[in-house]
């Protein structure tokens, strides 16, 4: 499709990223991957079902072995979320731990560095992702098990676990919902599970997390026509899901219809992102003619449109690792070989940095993928980083291109000042690139 740019990762990055995302977050309480029962297995940020500490984060679930399932009342049409499929033609095309998606082109799509696959095309829920390796049948003759895992857990069970039928693929679904989580903006969260059979031994976990609407204050009737829409759209994508030899888009690749996302479509030189739990703000300057395309709780990206270089912003609250340690699994776990490697001091801070390219062949032509990253160590602890990427543009490796975001400042947010999920806004070309 014209207007989409294609942009890779270090397909090797993903074993040191996934392993220091997994432990530190599991082991900082910030998500919890369910193995209270002995039955959850890991695959990428935890169970999704959403976990009591989720920051907005892709987390699992305490237990919730939750299967991709579709919702309760759909019966097992694809009636509430058509659309998404509607044109199937126009997918994105990702490939996560040995199975091929083609995810209908709207809204995002994202590897996540925690393990998962995000996708986030409607404003009141986002779906993640995650394959496992046990089968529906298995996960059902424990369910009583993982019921008690739940509830144990803080959880509270909305709608009993079925086991349901969708084009001969048997599936189990059920709905839970957890007070007072960290990170959302409602009294209750909800949250509807899906497990859904993927390729042989393996099934698919899938957790619909409803961050966008209060479902709480719903009428059921209301309620229910949610369920049935986000399992509509979630297994629209899941029956279509493919094994493949192909190798795994890294973690971190993002695929979205790139729009400004300024409500007047005015261009930033300076701007700001929350850390620390919404506790500080971490402030920098922008090249000057740049357009925010893509905003919500895993960070900021703008496109410089002078040099038509895409710049991504965000921190990681990783107290197991430091600036330079980042930079140095980054490197050592990736495939491509490392241009650059250095550190630059600005403003007395220490930025920690290499560079790298991926060349890519097509059919008739090839691409140089060019990616800059960039570490440095904030006040509270957090990490803040730095990516720049572009295709065929080595202007984007100059470290010296990014002085001005490394002049950052750190302050305390005001108690009123919370920090809520911004929605993705879709516009006409597609966008593939590195969180």
């Amino acid at each position: 499709m014209s207007g989409r740019w294609r942009w890779g990762c270090a397909a090797a990055a993903v074993s040191v990223f996934l392993l220091a995302a997994f432990m530190g977050l599991w082991f900082s309480g910030i998500l919890s991957f369910g193995r209270t029962d002995g039955e959850n297995k890991d695959g990428s940020g935890g169970e999704y079902t959403a976990d009591a500490g989720s920051d907005g984060e892709y987390t699992a679930d305490a237990g919730s072995d939750g299967e991709y399932t579709a919702g309760a009342g759909s019966d097992g049409e694809d009636t509430a979320g058509a659309e998404n499929g509607a044109n199937m033609s126009e997918a994105w095309e990702i490939v996560f731990k040995g199975m091929k998606f083609a995810v209908p082109e709207k809204g995002m799509a994202c590897v996540h560095e925690s393990g998962c696959m995000n996708i986030r095309q409607q404003d009141e829920y986002l779906i993640q992702i995650d394959i496992e390796d046990d089968t529906v049948e298995e996960l059902w003759e424990r369910m009583d098990s993982k019921k008690k895992s739940l509830t144990d857990s803080g959880y509270r069970i909305e709608e009993e676990p079925q086991l349901l039928d969708r084009d001969g693929q048997t599936y189990i679904r059920y709905a839970i919902s957890m007070a007072d989580e960290r990170g959302s903006d409602f009294d209750r969260s909800f949250y509807e599970v899906l497990l859904f059979p993927a390729d042989a031994g393996r099934r698919f976990l899938a957790v619909l997390r409803f961050d966008g609407i209060d479902m709480e204050k719903l009428e059921t009737k209301r309620r229910s026509r949610m369920y049935e829409e986000a399992e509509a759209a979630a297994l629209n994508v899941l029956v279509r899901a493919v094994p493949t030899k192909e190798r795994d888009d890294p973690a971190g690749t993002l695929w979205m219809e790139d729009e400004n996302l300024d409500p007047n479509g005015a261009y930033r030189s300076e701007d700001s992102i929350l850390c620390g739990d919404g506790e500080w703000i971490v402030s920098y300057r922008l090249p000057e003619n740049s357009q925010i395309v893509f905003d919500d709780l895993t960070g900021k990206t703008y496109l410089d449109t002078d040099e038509q270089i895409y710049i991504r912003i965000n921190t990681l609250n990783y107290t197991w690792l430091t600036a330079e340690d980042m930079v140095r699994s980054s490197v050592s776990s990736r495939l491509s070989e490392t241009m650059e490697q250095g550190e630059i001091e600005w403003g007395g801070r220490t930025f920690y940095y290499d560079t790298y390219s991926v060349l890519e062949y097509g059919k008739t032509k090839k691409l140089t993928h060019y990616y800059f990253e960039a570490y440095c160590d904030l006040e509270n602890g957090d990490i803040f980083c730095i990516c720049g990427f572009a295709d065929d543009r080595p202007e984007v490796l100059d470290e010296l291109y990014y002085l001005d975001i490394y002049d950052i400042t750190e302050t305390e947010a005001a108690e009123n000042q919370a920090f809520s999920p911004q929605s993705t806004v879709r516009c006409a070309s597609a966008t593939r690139f590195r969180l």
